[in-house]
């Protein structure tokens, strides 16, 4: 009978040690398949709608002049390049990975992906998203100049607090007086808070159970995660939303920082922002990818009020063609 057993154990076995040698070389095949760029990427549903929302927006083109506008060369090829991406996008189901990814943004992804191996681990882990956006943010701010000092002792907005990975993050680098992290959904809010007692920076980082926008109203919001935004309809979760300006008001200080990814609600929150961003001329991070409104006007908007701003791309999303594009205004001089 041990013999049996013996050599049904060796035949499970070889037959276990040949699944992983085939498993070995599907890797080894798929490598080498990737190196020869023979890769696709396939479009989902949602960049469909916002491809072809961008690729048809009225005087398109003009818009896109102004937008570039005043720009180094560096952020004018950039923007151009998302551009015409876009409009490829629009147009097709399934593009081959060379003509959607150039060779320098394969670099970006290779140093972006050697770069998490080597960044410590983060203080939250529900999901991959915090730990990207977390990496994503602390290389940002090193890109802009004097930041530290600027923000130091200041107030920061964190507009899309999520579970408050991002207000941890700009809490440690940038040492400021409070952080006011906003997130409408209760569930995200719930671990906002855990996070922000977890990492006992209650002092620092306060959580304000709201969205943010042109004025205050009352609204209704999903219930998506990360991805969580308000509804025209009537199901979901009802919550307050509130505008910079109106809070400030009851929030006295000198506001150094503001960060905003709200889903396609950035527009509207800049306008609400107007009296803040022109007393205080706060260091602004704005995703611009939610909705061709953001992508086109919200620099235009800033510039109008003469603020004399230093306005730069980056992307924290190397992986995907062109979402996850953040724009990056800040003032001249110190």
């Amino acid at each position: 009978m041990r013999k049996i057993l013996l050599k049904c154990y060796l035949f499970t076995l070889s037959r276990w040690w040949q699944w992983l040698k085939n498993l070995h070389y599907f890797q080894m095949l798929f490598q080498s398949l990737s190196s020869m760029h023979w890769r696709v990427w396939q479009r989902d549903e949602n960049s469909k709608v916002w491809t072809q929302d961008i690729a048809r927006y009225p005087d398109a083109e003009k818009k896109l002049i102004h937008l570039t506008k005043w720009l180094e060369t560096i952020d004018k090829e950039f923007i151009y390049a998302m551009y015409q991406k876009i409009q490829l996008i629009a147009d097709n189901n399934v593009l081959e990975y060379t003509k959607i990814f150039s060779t320098k943004e394969e670099k970006e992804q290779k140093a972006f992906a050697k770069f998490c191996l080597k960044y410590p681990t983060p203080y939250f882990g529900i999901d991959k998203i915090s730990s990207w956006l977390n990496i994503f943010y602390a290389m940002t701010l090193s890109r802009i100049p004097y930041v530290k000092e600027y923000v130091q002792n200041k107030i920061i907005l964190d507009c899309g607090g999520y579970i408050a990975d991002t207000a941890l993050t700009l809490s440690e680098k940038l040492s400021p007086k409070k952080v006011y992290t906003f997130e409408p959904n209760l569930e995200n809010f719930n671990q906002a808070r855990k996070t922000i007692l977890d990492n006992s920076q209650q002092d620092i980082i306060i959580p304000i159970k709201s969205g943010v926008g042109k004025k205050n109203y009352q609204a209704i919001i999903s219930q998506w995660g990360a991805g969580s935004k308000i509804l025209d309809g009537e199901l979901g979760e009802k919550i307050e939303v509130v505008s910079i300006d109106n809070f400030m008001k009851e929030n006295k200080g000198k506001v150094g920082l503001i960060k905003r990814d709200i889903e396609g609600l950035e527009y509207e929150s800049v306008l609400g922002a107007e009296k803040t961003i022109k007393e205080d001329k706060p260091i602004l991070l704005i995703s611009i990818y939610h909705s061709w409104k953001d992508f086109f006007e919200i620099k235009p908007l800033l510039e109008s009020w003469n603020l004399w701003y230093i306005y730069t791309f980056f992307r924290w999303n190397c992986f995907h063609p062109f979402a996850d594009i953040l724009l990056v205004a800040y003032p001249k001089d110190n």
